[in-house]
């Protein structure tokens, strides 16, 4: 028979080993992850749509940030208002640990300046503010002519309406359209320091009356080869442009708005006119107001 103490310490040594012998549990690993990046459409322009694109899964939850605009689209698209660098975020799946921020860089929507020329013969001068330094530029004249730097300049050899466009980049483009003009010739006659009388005449609805204004005296202003400017209130102080098809013979026409100026420069008499209404109860009006030289 064992001994008491023989017995007691073979338990303790059962129950000091059975720990060692209970199988060990395999501690809980989170998820991995995701490893992923995202890019943009090329060349981003202020006032457009621009696409962001994840390389993390679609069916992963994505959370966009441009700066306090919150988007959860796997692929977004977004339009800045104005140029300029902004910060862009992504968080993938809720763990702020996996976040990749990039700056994308936004550029105004391409423009095109022509300056200098009006009429045949005329050098047009044309450039992209936006893009000075672009490393390519495809000009088009719209006349069959085309040109290769940042600021071209093109002469028109005919009158016309042109559309003047270009690439830039082989990425963006932009056009305008260029009105080149007849020259009329004698639009600086009316001008030269000048001064013109007023007479003024009133019809419609009944009603003709001439009126004179011998006191009101005024010089029309040259502005270029096909515009001139009339400072008074008869005239309507606006920019008057040549139009071609209104002049006939030796009758020059000009217009802005509903305003008319016709130019006699054989019979050196200029006639104004305009048609007021015909929102006006009584029906429409017309004012001739006809210039003279005292």
């Amino acid at each position: 028979m064992k001994s008491p103490v023989k017995v007691l310490l073979s338990v303790l040594l059962v129950l000091a080993v059975l720990p060692a012998c209970k199988k060990r549990e395999k501690p809980v690993v989170n998820a991995t992850s995701i490893s992923f990046d995202f890019s943009w459409d090329d060349n981003p322009i202020a006032g457009t749509d621009i696409t962001f694109r994840s390389t993390a899964p679609k069916t992963s939850k994505h959370r966009w940030a441009f700066g306090g605009t919150i988007l959860t689209d796997a692929e977004p698209k977004i339009q800045f208002t104005k140029r300029g660098v902004y910060n862009v975020s992504l968080t993938i799946d809720d763990d702020y640990s996996n976040t990749v921020t990039k700056q994308v860089t936004v550029g105004d929507k391409p423009y095109i300046i022509a300056t200098g020329g009006i009429c045949p013969g005329d050098t047009f001068y044309f450039s992209t503010p936006a893009y000075p330094a672009a490393n390519t530029y495809d000009w088009n004249f719209g006349d069959g002519k085309t040109g290769t730097t940042a600021t071209p300049y093109h002469i028109f050899t005919t009158e016309g309406v042109y559309t003047v466009s270009v690439n830039i980049d082989n990425k963006m483009g932009a056009s305008t359209i260029v009105q080149v003009y007849k020259d009329p010739i004698h639009t600086a006659k009316m001008t030269n320091g000048r001064t013109w009388h007023i007479q003024r005449r009133q019809q419609g609805y009944q009603l003709d009356t001439m009126r004179y204004f011998p006191d009101e005296v005024f010089a029309l202003q040259y502005v270029n080869k096909v515009t001139v400017l009339c400072p008074s209130e008869f005239a309507n102080g606006s920019q008057y442009v040549y139009n071609a098809e209104k002049s006939k013979g030796n009758v020059l026409a000009y217009s802005t708005g509903n305003y008319m100026l016709y130019f006699d420069h054989v019979q050196d008499t200029i006639r104004i006119i305009h048609i007021d209404g015909p929102d006006k109860l009584e029906g429409p009006y017309t004012w001739t107001t006809s210039l003279y030289t005292p």
